[in-house]
């Protein structure tokens, strides 16, 4: 219920971003931020559902033209805005690569491109890190077109003029683990599955995928892993433990 209330609220902002709710003027050029895919203005960068072995991976983001082609270059610039606490902050050479703050719409063209290494960094399982990457305005390419929303205390944001790229190392509990995890796999935990994942060889998007429609990901595998994993368990000496202290240990159904 909670979901779906969540759901119709989002949906109520979308739809209410009317031609009212948009910065439009008849004359000029500007630049944006495309958002056919994006409901606000938040790029999430699950980490968590990545293998282990990926430690790097690439944002791109398509900034469009709002107004006429021309037949020169026209110049604009981004930058990184230092907004909330410094725990939350995104580092440079940490989180992610230097990268260019000038960009170019060509001529005859209707948009540029901005690309972004991130990087997996350990602080990511502390907590959530942000970048946000505004454009801003020049002589020829100004801020005539974008969504906006207002909060609480009618404090306007416009969400196509900024991306905010959000990462962590968050690796959600399946859904399919009140079906098969317990009995095979035990009390759940993020670093048991993460285990599993890495000592078996399943892709962590697969381990949070329909296990009952995936002909690739089934009940056998996750009964092999389980015996599996429980044997090797046995053998490690000291034991492998779990965030609380406890010794890991697979389900009822797979210790033997």
């Amino acid at each position: 219920m909670i979901r779906l209330i969540a759901i119709c609220l989002l949906l109520q902002v979308f739809y209410s971003c009317d031609k009212n709710d948009l910065m439009t003027y008849e004359e000029g050029s500007g630049i944006y931020f495309e958002n056919s895919n994006i409901l606000l203005d938040t790029i999430s960068v699950p980490w968590g559902l990545k293998d282990s072995e990926i430690t790097e991976q690439k944002v791109r983001m398509e900034v469009q033209l709002f107004g006429k082609v021309v037949d020169y270059d026209r110049k604009f610039n981004v930058k990184i805005l230092q907004e909330g606490a410094d725990s939350v902050l995104a580092k440079e050479n940490i989180h992610y690569r230097p990268f260019p703050t000038e960009y170019t719409v060509k001529a005859g063209e209707a948009k540029a491109v901005i690309e972004v290494d991130l990087i997996r960094n350990e602080s990511l399982k502390e907590s959530n890190k942000t970048l946000t990457i505004a454009l801003e305005e020049s002589d020829e390419l100004k801020f005539i077109y974008s969504r906006k929303i207002a909060d609480t205390l009618n404090n306007v944001r416009f969400l196509d003029v900024q991306r905010v790229i959000k990462m962590n190392e968050n690796f959600p509990i399946p859904r399919w683990w009140s079906i098969y995890g317990t009995k095979y796999f035990g009390t759940w935990s993020m670093k048991k599955s993460i285990l599993i994942c890495d000592m078996v060889g399943i892709k962590r998007e697969k381990w949070v995928g329909d296990v009952l429609r995936d002909e690739e990901f089934n009940e056998g595998i996750l009964r092999y892993a389980g015996v599996y994993i429980h044997r090797w368990l046995a053998q490690q000496n000291p034991p492998i433990l779990e965030d609380n202290g406890t010794p890991m240990e697979m389900g009822r159904d797979s210790k033997r």
